[in-house]
């Protein structure tokens, strides 16, 4: 009888040893069941105890530390400092007789959306019961009507530069158009509205899209565009010589290192930003491009999205034995694409400041549309997300002139390129209007606020303070 309790007694203890083992596997109950066989090992000398001291599998757990500083508030901006650009707006396009379309692009205005338009009276066609001769079943031609935007609306918009300097230069040359006095007092007030312009140099890194928009600047006021470099297409520029003032352009055909063999350009030899600059732009000299400090351009505009897009589908397809050239480029982008494109937009941004000093206005331009949209665009979205973290990253604002496009097939030349229209007069404003900003110039709902020249009045003010002053407010990781 006492054998066979002293065996029933080791047959308890080897399971309560074995549910010990499985006990003492998870991690939060290690330490208990550890110090319960310590207990066992010690009331039998006669029981070897085996534990496990490390956990065969250890889930990995996130601990999230949670400050319990009081945060900083986020500064306030400057009412200055809103960009009307990044709000949410109405595109005013005027009509305009046949023959006068020239005319209307320069006259369209983007409007912002301001809080104190929710104050506005409502419309009687929004009341309820609707009045009287109201009726939106029958007669809903009296309900909303053609009529433009109301001035007290339009006078939000920002300031028209183009407008500004269309007139003063058909002005200068037209002075014989009407009395001598009112027209000189004319041309003297456009001038001083103007005069800020006078030696700036802007510089757009980019591809053929942005370069129409400086033929179109040339266009609207009456003047040339013209290449200036070989091959053709390399290089161009509007030169507007009352103001001395100049936008160049400079081809940037993708983020590619080397120019592979199946490359789509016979006229491309040299693909890299960094063998284009040498070879090409600096030899061609790098001094037209400087602004009146000297040192760098007054503002840089950048962006190498579709070339980047097409190299890549191309690559890929010849990567597989199939042809290279289709109009239907539909493909995700890999990651491996991806990440070069994050890795060498870095270092273009780190060249070009390393070329013109830390201090040089940098945006990037982010993606337009093509003219069909649909799968085509995944691969220029997914490299315009990256480019803007990449901006973000490096204190870069993104000028956000595209989205104006979408729904706009008509202004298309082609699948990609615009012609002069509305959405072209946008780009040549907005590309004033931070311009204006970079040189200490501001406005806000329409107005000047402080010219560059009251900004540069301060002594110990520079060129790269004035654009610091907002850029801090405007840079940020956005997508439309």
């Amino acid at each position: 009888m006492y054998r066979m309790r002293v065996v029933v007694l080791v047959i308890c203890l080897n399971v309560f040893a074995i549910s010990l083992f499985v006990f003492s596997s998870h991690p939060v109950s290690a330490r208990i069941a550890k110090s319960t066989a310590d207990f066992v090992v010690g009331s039998n000398d006669n029981l070897q105890a085996k534990v496990v001291e490390e956990p065969i599998f250890t889930p990995h757990v996130v601990t999230k530390t949670v400050s319990t500083d009081i945060q900083e508030p986020t500064p306030v901006p400057p009412s200055y400092c809103l960009d009307p650009y990044k709000r949410p707006g109405y595109f005013f396009n005027p009509r305009v007789k046949k023959g006068r379309e020239i005319a209307g692009f320069i006259a369209s205005r983007f409007v912002p959306y301001y809080d104190d338009l929710l104050e506005r009276e409502p419309p009687r066609s929004a009341q309820y019961p609707p009045p009287e001769g109201y009726d939106p079943t029958r007669n809903a031609e009296l309900m909303f009507t053609e009529a433009e935007i109301p001035g007290d609306i339009l006078r939000f918009a920002p300031i028209n530069w183009l407008q500004l300097v269309h007139d003063y230069l058909y002005w200068i040359v037209h002075t014989e158009d009407g009395p001598s006095e009112t027209i000189h007092r004319h041309i003297g007030e456009l001038w001083e509205q103007i005069k800020w312009m006078q030696h700036r140099r802007v510089l757009l890194l980019a591809d053929s899209v942005d370069r129409y928009m400086i033929v179109h600047l040339c266009e609207d006021l009456g003047l040339e565009a013209e290449d200036y470099l070989t091959p053709i297409r390399t290089g161009g520029r509007c030169v507007i010589e009352p103001l001395n003032f100049t936008v160049y352009y400079w081809h940037v055909p993708s983020m590619y290192t080397s120019r592979p063999d199946w490359w789509f350009s016979e006229l491309i030899e040299n693909v890299p930003f960094e063998n284009r600059t040498e070879n090409l732009f600096m030899k061609a000299g790098i001094d037209d491009v400087l602004g009146e400090n000297g040192v760098a351009p007054d503002l840089i505009i950048y962006q190498s999205l579709l070339w980047d897009w097409k190299a890549n589908q191309i690559g890929y397809r010849v990567s597989k034995g199939m042809s290279p050239y289709t109009d239907k480029f539909a493909r995700p982008l890999f990651w491996s694409e991806l990440d070069f494109y994050r890795a060498r937009q870095q270092m273009f941004i780190e060249y070009f400041r390393g070329l013109f000093g830390p201090d040089v206005p940098m945006m990037y331009r982010a993606v337009a549309p093509l003219r069909d949209g649909g799968a085509p665009e995944i691969g220029l979205r997914q490299l315009d997300a990256m480019a803007r973290l990449v901006a973000s990253n490096h204190d870069i604002e993104v000028f956000e002139w595209g989205y104006s496009l979408l729904g706009h097939p008509e202004v298309y030349k082609d699948k990609m390129h615009v012609i002069n229209s509305p959405q072209a007069s946008l780009f040549i404003n907005m590309m004033f209007y931070y311009l204006h900003r970079s040189l200490g110039g501001t406005e806000e709902r329409g107005q000047v606020t402080r010219t560059p020249e009251q900004f540069m009045s301060v002594p110990g003010r520079t060129a790269g303070d004035a654009w610091r002053e907002c850029n801090m407010y405007n840079v940020k990781v956005s997508s439309h």
